[in-house]
């Protein structure tokens, strides 16, 4: 008896593309909603609700958009009350002679389609890292998209630092128009700022003095004169879904001797990593070159009482559909290529002085690498 065996590669993703960079870039299509995409050879398959599918078989860069309610309707009938996605995803191989095919997923999806396609009979193949890490090489349209949004969010950053700059002081405090200048307010003027030109994202960092120690924090209540203040700004576009990430650190009023070392070291180490990026190039060895650059110039990277100073995070990261994406420029060894869209960001961190963090995204270049930002890196206007 002659056994039949299917050797076609089976690619499957269950997901919306509102939160999967991977499904977005396969298949140019937006919606709020998970749906299922097939990859089958070199066939492309998208089975969508009734509510998108119109949409997606006028704008979806797909082979073929099949409807869910087809596949829903038959399986009722066969006595599925509630076909899942998954039961979709199983029918419609079954029709293709393929209802034990090995099916390769990526790491993000979630666990219960991927263990109802197991209890169906699939070999599930869990794939590491992005799903199509060619996603990581921009083409030029991509290029000009997130060099679009740079510019849209360089107009926000100059408009936030010279309301900082532009502040009065009362009693070590900064305000304006009679009200305490406070991280939420100068956060809210470069978030309506960026939705009027069609960007929103996680909301900015606005960060002060030894919050502004802390990279990750977003920053709260009154901003004060003589403090540093890092306003890091990470949006995307609602039109091409690209996103933009740039950071400046400012001061208002006098400067201290502290700070402007520390200003004056970030500034070296961003020019410095900006002329060593190459095809080639080793990101850790980028990384590297800013740590020993830091402790020559007399800052130390050490933790007291439980928590990290100094320099102590990646100095860049791939910007895209995702604001962090590969490849990254940090310890682990990574290798750029022309294409790739990567920040440039080192900082320092000392809770008695506060943050300083320069943030450039550049393209890496047959020869080099093509800065997007443009605004410069003045504390002070």
């Amino acid at each position: 008896m002659e056994v039949f065996m299917n050797t076609s590669s089976v690619r499957l993703m269950i997901a919306a593309p509102e939160s999967s960079a991977d499904l977005l870039y396969k298949t140019k299509f937006w919606a709020p909603d998970p749906f299922i995409f097939l990859e089958i050879d070199s066939e492309t398959i998208l089975i969508a609700s009734d509510l998108e599918l119109g949409r997606a078989r006028e704008t979806a860069t797909v082979d073929v958009v099949e409807p869910q309610s087809e596949y829903r309707k038959a399986l009722k009938k066969q006595g599925l009350e509630r076909p899942r996605l998954s039961d979709i995803v199983h029918a419609y191989l079954s029709g293709k002679n393929l209802e034990k095919a090995k099916l390769e997923v990526p790491g993000s999806m979630a666990v219960s389609p991927v263990e109802r396609l197991r209890e169906l009979g699939h070999e599930i193949i869990i794939s590491k890292g992005s799903f199509y890490p060619e996603r990581r090489h921009k083409e030029p349209w991509e290029i000009d998209a997130i060099d679009t949004a740079e510019r849209a969010t360089e107009r926000a950053i100059d408009q936030a630092r010279r309301i900082i700059w532009d502040a009065d002081v009362v009693d070590g405090v900064l305000v304006t128009d009679g009200e305490v200048l406070t991280s939420e307010r100068v956060r809210r003027v470069i978030e309506i700022m960026l939705l009027n030109e069609g960007y929103k994202g996680s909301p900015p960092i606005v960060s002060c003095g030894a919050q502004a120690a802390l990279p990750h924090e977003i920053g709260h209540g009154p901003l004060k004169s003589g403090e540093t203040i890092i306003i890091d700004v990470f949006p995307r576009s609602m039109e091409t879904y690209y996103h933009a990430d740039q950071t400046r650190s400012v001061v208002h009023g006098s400067i201290s001797n502290e700070i402007r070392r520390m200003h004056s070291a970030v500034s070296e180490a961003v020019e410095m990593t900006l002329e060593g990026i190459r095809p080639g190039v080793d990101g850790a060895t980028l990384h590297k070159n800013i740590q020993e650059h830091f402790l020559k110039s007399g800052f130390e990277t050490k933790t007291v009482d439980g928590k990290p100073q100094g320099f102590f995070h990646g100095t860049g990261h791939g910007v895209g559909l995702e604001v962090h994406e590969s490849p990254r420029i940090g310890e682990v060894s990574q290798i750029l290529e022309e294409g790739d869209v990567v920040t440039v960001e080192p900082g320092l961190y000392y809770p008695d002085i506060g943050g300083i963090r320069i943030e450039e995204l550049v393209v890496v270049t047959a020869d080099g690498c093509r800065n997007f930002a443009t605004l410069d890196w003045a504390l002070h206007g």
